[in-house]
């Protein structure tokens, strides 16, 4: 499955992950072993709705632990409401097509406890379990 991630670099030490969408890379099995593999990063992963807010659909161990929440917490709440500035999630949207990731851009996060955590966020469109969606990546600003 780690043959599958392809990585950008995205600044000196932030990467920015992708993966080739099959037709049949939706299969449960697969799509899980994806999910683990992902889940084991240091890097902030987060999979939202491309419409909207940013519906978020799947979030990665780091994003659980950089917004202090669980999925329960996280899944179907929007990006949008979860960054300080408004219009970001609609700005890095814009910035970002089908095969070129946005360049990142600094904002900063609300957590679920009320802190705020400047991060350098970016996107990628990708499509996830049959929806157009955006692979965005959040690493903390330093």
């Amino acid at each position: 499955v780690l043959g599958l991630l392809r990585a950008a670099r995205l600044g000196p030490s932030t990467f920015l992950l992708s993966f080739p969408v099959a037709g049949d890379f939706a299969a449960e099995a697969l799509e899980a072993r994806v999910a683990e593999a992902l889940d084991g990063l240091p890097i902030a992963l987060a999979i939202c709705a491309a419409e909207g807010g940013g519906e978020i659909l799947w979030v990665n161990d780091a994003v659980r632990l950089l917004m202090a929440g669980s999925d329960f917490d996280l899944l179907g709440t929007t990006l949008a409401e979860h960054l300080a500035i408004p219009g970001t999630f609609m700005t890095l949207l814009a910035a970002t097509g089908p095969v070129i990731p946005s360049a990142p851009f600094p904002t900063a996060l609300k957590t679920l406890e009320g802190l705020m955590t400047p991060v350098m966020i970016s996107a990628k469109r990708v499509p996830f379990r049959g929806r157009s969606a955006a692979m965005v990546c959040l690493a903390r600003a330093v």
